[in-house]
């Protein structure tokens, strides 16, 4: 059974691309899950450009054109010629959707598939069809003898350092480019740019964990990193904690006005209230303890560190990962 928390790629995607093109941002509109018509059909990201006469710093922009299609997919997701051929339909679409007779220029549009790592079965069946696939910067390859400028984006070859926002949306993120990351997220001022940063920095450290609490642990330059999981963790402890107390007095409550029926007296009611809300107060703890451990697990925190945070053993800890079928690399040891 998979348990994997299953993280927003898409969102962050957007956000990371908002990032990417800050330099150019009062050039650019972007369009998150732009329908293409009153039907459920969806470019994943749609950038505008404003001026065509502005060339955009961004190496990702150089093939812009007036209106670029931007088809992603997420770390572990197939790229295949039919992902391919989608957009180039969606291209198409969006040019004959126009609100007039040829109110998008065919030659004002721009195709850019982008994933983690290169999608060799895609190309190779490209190279196949005559289409010829060229290297022009790092992690960012043209495609020769298409009608439509095309470009396939490998955003875990893009250059450290020019393109941090995208290389750190991985599940095996490399710690020099969060630590980059995490200083150009420290230097955003910008409302808009500080939550951008935050929807990648929430899907990325929740793909890398234990990377990113190593980073927050050793580098006490990263305040924005320490602030943002120091919340994350303090919000998953309120809310299990309020949510096992509030689990274990009803149960207490329950099993307290019972025991004072059964008994037929004041006193036994009494009594049997004060012994539920003492076991319920004692079983919330325990709820507490176990929610926060599996919660803090989901999240790929080490068992160490959730021992630590829970005030419990190792093996309480262990048993009740194990018990909810969650692995981690300490629980199969």
């Amino acid at each position: 059974m998979n348990n994997e928390v299953k993280l927003q790629w898409h969102p962050a995607f957007c956000a990371a691309a908002r990032l990417e093109f800050n330099e150019d941002m009062e050039e650019l509109e972007f369009y998150s899950e732009y329908n293409l018509s009153r039907k459920p059909l969806q470019i994943d990201l749609l950038i505008v450009e404003k001026n065509r006469n502005v060339r955009l710093r961004n190496q990702i922009g150089h093939i812009f054109r007036q209106n670029n299609i931007i088809e992603y997919k997420c770390p572990g997701d197939v790229m295949s010629i039919d992902d391919f051929y989608k957009a180039v339909a969606y291209a198409c679409m969006y040019k004959a959707l126009g609100e007039r007779v040829d109110a998008v220029k065919a030659d004002e549009l721009s195709i850019s598939m982008m994933r983690e790592s290169y999608p060799a079965s895609m190309a190779a069946m490209l190279n196949k069809q005559g289409i010829e696939i060229e290297k022009v910067y790092d992690g960012i390859y043209y495609l020769k003898n298409f009608f439509i400028p095309t470009q396939i984006v490998v955003m875990k070859e893009l250059s450290p350092g020019l393109h941090n926002s995208f290389r750190v949306l991985s599940r095996n993120a490399k710690r020099k480019d969060i630590e980059t990351f995490v200083k150009d997220v420290e230097s955003y001022i910008g409302k808009s740019e500080k939550a951008d940063a935050d929807a990648v920095l929430q899907v990325s450290m929740s793909a890398n964990y234990e990377l990113y609490d190593k980073v927050r642990r050793e580098n006490t330059m990263c305040e924005a990193l320490r602030r943002l999981m120091k919340d994350e963790i303090e919000e998953t402890l309120e809310k299990a904690t309020k949510e096992a107390i509030q689990t274990g007095l009803e149960k207490g409550l329950e099993e307290g006005r019972a025991k004072g029926h059964a008994e037929g007296h004041a006193e036994g009611r009494a009594e049997g209230r004060a012994e539920g809300h003492a076991e319920g107060r004692a079983e919330g703890q325990a709820q507490t303890q176990k929610k926060t451990s599996i919660a803090l697990a989901k999240m790929g925190m080490s068992v160490e560190n959730i021992a630590s945070a829970v005030d419990a053993t190792i093996a309480q800890v262990q048993n009740w990962i194990n018990g909810n079928d969650i692995k981690t690399a300490e629980t199969v040891k």
